[in-house]
């Protein structure tokens, strides 16, 4: 039952996540994350009951799109400061 637990769970967090990104357009890089951070982690609970908890994993998601964001945009910044 735990197992079926688990992967509901994950499926619909994966769902979820997969339909927010779309939505805010996040960056290829923030999305594929996702697809393999969530998977990953269901397996790590399924076959050694240990993993992130929904909320770790939020704030590494969360952290990982601002941290891609931030970046592309810094780098938008030079290129522009470059051409003046």
């Amino acid at each position: 039952m735990a197992v079926v637990t688990t992967l509901l769970l994950h499926s619909v967090y994966f769902l979820v996540l997969i339909v927010t990104a779309a939505f805010l357009q996040t960056p290829v890089f923030s999305r594929l994350l996702l697809l393999l951070l969530i998977p990953l982690n269901a397996c790590a609970e399924m076959k050694q009951q240990r993993s992130l908890s929904p909320s770790s994993m939020m704030a590494f998601i969360l952290l990982t799109v601002l941290g891609v964001c931030c970046f592309a945009s810094q780098q938008a910044n030079l290129l522009f400061d470059n051409r003046s």
